[in-house]
């Protein structure tokens, strides 16, 4: 008789069992481990993901601003009447952003005159800088990066003309737009 020789399993395919038992096993490879059991410790990970979309805030200090009546020295002159810090917007955003200034309508509506947006400017450096709030309005402020909060005081400066500007009550709606890609 011959002897019996011992089976000898070779390592390849030893690995592939292994690999074909463990990967079908609840939490082999593939699979997150959802259980887990031990004598006095047991810890199991899970890997988490958040999605942070373009978020902005715009404030405004108020609604609505009155501004300073002009005497008979304002009228015709290109100086117009400051109102100094008339709002303050305060801008916060995690991204870059733009803010944009533009007055609803071509004409202050009210009063007996036709009293044109373009006599209103604005500005936030204290006068050296007037922008149109008409004509689709300008850019007020842009950030490179994101702001917790970025405070900026508005002024206007008003023109007021003979002809146009007959005494009444005039109002003009204005808006302040953020955009944050």
């Amino acid at each position: 008789r011959l002897p019996v020789m011992p089976r000898r399993v070779s390592h390849w395919a030893s690995c592939i069992l292994l690999s074909i038992v463990v990967g079908a096993m609840p939490g082999g490879v593939g699979h997150a481990q959802t259980t887990c059991s031990g004598v006095s410790t047991c810890t199991i990970g899970i890997t988490m993901q958040a999605t942070t979309n373009y978020v902005a805030r715009l404030a405004l200090s108020s609604g609505t601003t009155t501004l300073t009546p002009p005497t008979a020295l304002n009228f015709g002159t290109a100086a117009g009447v400051n109102n100094a810090a008339a709002v303050t917007l305060d801008v916060r955003s995690n991204a870059t952003y733009t803010v944009t200034v533009a007055a609803t309508s071509t004409n202050f509506a009210g009063g007996s005159g036709s009293k044109p947006a373009s006599s209103v400017k604005y500005t936030t450096d204290g006068f050296s800088t007037l922008k149109l709030v008409s004509g689709g309005g300008s850019q007020l402020a842009s950030g490179a990066t994101a702001t917790s909060t970025r405070t900026y005081a508005i002024g206007y400066n008003t023109t007021y003309a003979w002809l146009e500007d007959t005494p009444g009550t005039y109002t003009l709606a204005i808006n302040y737009t953020l955009t944050s890609p």
